[in-house]
């Protein structure tokens, strides 16, 4: 099991959290000591990085987030987090319980390509996000979660007693939600309650409660 900092590249979306975000938090909920190296998307930076990036075979996806965790590099954000758990003992050691996780994964990238799609998309993409396709996701969502979790509020824990890639994936797409102004945390409440259950208790972990303070501020 390494311990060295694990290194992050992505883009620097202010207080937006995106899929490296979920990744961030993931993170920071295990108290992971990690580093970022941010790309801006107006200034060059991004699109520079990213030729760089299919020159050198560095990642010929052209993607972020890119993490060197103990030496090696990983992609895809969901597939890093899953690797991240593994190489630091933080699975649930249970077969079941990893794959509560992986399933819903699976279900929410559907979700976060949808919301990439929308929220950067026109106003007519903006207001469809809002009044009809947030809607249709959640309720799928919140509905696997009841279909799965294992655990009172998360899908299953880690080995330490806390939430692992599945529930870092359902945190990160409700918060990126709220923060573009697709769903008020008010109906989220009112109508998701899994999905608010965990948005609210993930939300609450120390590290995880001073980054949001530190951007909303």
């Amino acid at each position: 099991m390494g311990n060295e900092k694990i290194h992050m590249k992505y883009l620097q979306l202010g207080g937006i959290g995106g899929r490296g975000g979920v990744v961030r938090f993931f993170m920071l909920a295990h108290g992971l000591e990690y580093e970022e190296e941010l790309y801006g998307m107006t200034d060059g930076s991004w699109t520079e990085r990213k030729e760089s990036m299919f020159k050198t075979g560095e990642n010929p996806a052209g993607t972020l987030p890119l993490l060197e965790v103990d030496g090696k590099q990983v992609t895809q954000h969901v597939a890093a987090m899953r690797y991240i758990a593994r190489v630091r003992d933080l699975t649930t050691g249970d077969a079941y319980g990893e794959f509560v996780q992986d399933a819903f994964a699976d279900q929410y990238q559907l979700v976060r390509d949808d919301w990439v799609r929308h929220s950067f998309g026109s106003e007519e993409d903006k207001k469809k996000l809002k009044e009809e396709v947030v809607k249709r996701h959640f309720k799928v969502l919140d509905g696997l979660i009841t279909k799965w979790q294992t655990e009172k509020v998360y899908l299953s824990l880690g080995k330490n007693g806390m939430p692992l890639w599945g529930d870092a994936a359902a945190f990160g797409i409700v918060y990126d939600h709220i923060k573009t102004g697709a769903i008020t945390k008010e109906e989220v409440d009112a109508n998701y309650p899994k999905l608010a259950a965990i948005y609210s208790n993930f939300s609450e972990i120390p590290s995880v409660s001073q980054w949001i303070s530190e951007k909303s501020g």
